[in-house]
């Protein structure tokens, strides 16, 4: 477990949900996002993509479970890729890392996306994620992955399917 001065909701469940996270793969950010209904101060519910596309005033996510930009959205990784290219100049591309370009990379379980972290071109090939409603974190790819042997109901946000990039306008040759 990473130590860190931002708190992780119920720590132990979470370290069992990502068993492969350990102090030297992963970095808390933020403290967790309150849940729905346990909100104290006033305080926005974001998720992974809207943490992706730096809006962390609004849940996105398509087939009706947040905001999405098109209305009867399918929940599909084709539906997420579409919104990153056409919306934020997001291309297909590999996992390698590139400086000077941001990437994304999608991650299924059973073929249906239920995760989005973000490589910034600034973080030296270290991804960043929302857990949730849990902490903020920087990570290693894999870290948060299922691996083989995994309980995949259980255990990581399956495997990455698509890799996209967008390049840093500031950093674009």
């Amino acid at each position: 477990m990473a130590s860190s001065r931002y708190l992780v909701t119920d720590p132990i469940e979470f370290y069992e949900e990502f068993p492969h996270l350990h102090g030297g793969n992963h970095r808390p950010t933020s403290d967790a996002t309150p849940q729905p209904g346990r909100v104290t101060r006033p305080y926005y519910i974001y998720n992974c993509f809207a943490f992706v596309v730096g809006d962390r005033r609004k849940f996105w996510w398509p087939g009706g479970y947040g905001y999405w930009p098109r209305e009867n959205a399918p929940e599909t990784v084709e539906e997420l890729m579409s919104v990153l290219r056409e919306q934020f100049n997001y291309e297909e591309c590999d996992g390698s890392y590139e400086k000077g370009v941001q990437k994304v990379a999608i991650f299924t379980k059973n073929d249906v996306p239920v995760h989005i972290a973000i490589q910034r071109s600034s973080r030296g090939g270290k991804w960043l994620s929302k857990m949730g409603y849990n902490i903020d974190m920087e990570h290693d790819l894999h870290a948060v992955e299922t691996q083989h042997g995994d309980d995949i109901g259980k255990h990581g946000y399956g495997t990455v399917a698509k890799f996209m990039r967008r390049i840093n306008r500031k950093n674009k040759a």
